[in-house]
């Protein structure tokens, strides 16, 4: 990395608004490389939080934006797996749908669709769809093609302009070798991933 300040504020070594860190040979900013990152991934969740001595070895407390508090305690060997769980309570609530992909990964196939389940049945139709696209992906990593179908119907019902659900439902038919019905179903989908 290089600074590359502009005027005399940059000479005498103050980093202000006019500089500029920079990757070598690439001619794009920390700034830069920063916000594509963050479209790409998603937001930052920033926390805070405090470990103390209790009775049992330690207790800690973390906070998340908006407020969101998380307490656990054990023994001090087990900082670590706290920390963990603090850290899984809190992707839970602010990012549930990472939450969900990492249960898969674990292959803890049914704890992730019972995490999803309250946010299909809820209000929010944006989030209703993306419950069910996570559903369906659920029980297709789980071997169960035929059982991901109708999560992902109904994926496709509450937000027609969004291909994941689409891509969900041609996977569990690609897997079972329903090929009619997957060329069907590309055609379909097609409006949905050119966003028309």
């Amino acid at each position: 990395l290089k600074n590359i300040a502009t005027g005399p504020a940059g000479e005498r070594g103050d980093w202000g608004d006019a500089s500029k860190v920079e990757i070598p040979q690439t001619g794009v900013s920390i700034e830069e490389l920063s916000h594509a990152l963050r479209a790409w991934l998603g937001n930052e969740t920033h926390g805070s939080g405090e470990i103390w001595p209790a009775a049992n070895g330690i207790a800690l407390s973390v906070r998340a934006e908006n407020n969101l508090t998380v307490t656990g305690s054990g023994p001090s060997a087990d900082l670590d797996k706290l920390l963990d769980r603090a850290a899984e309570k809190i992707l839970a609530q602010t990012q549930p749908y990472r939450y969900s992909a990492v249960l898969v990964q674990r292959g803890e196939f049914e704890k992730a669709v019972e995490f999803l389940r309250p946010i299909a049945f809820g209000d929010n139709q944006a989030d209703r769809a993306w419950a069910y696209t996570f559903w369906s992906n659920t029980l297709i990593f789980a071997g169960k093609d035929r059982e991901g179908i109708p999560p992902a119907d109904i994926a496709i019902k509450l937000d027609t302009s969004d291909p994941s659900g689409y891509f969900a439902r041609l996977s569990a038919e690609a897997d079972l070798d329903q090929e009619e019905t997957t060329l069907r179903d590309l055609k379909s989908m097609a409006p949905a991933a050119h966003g028309s």
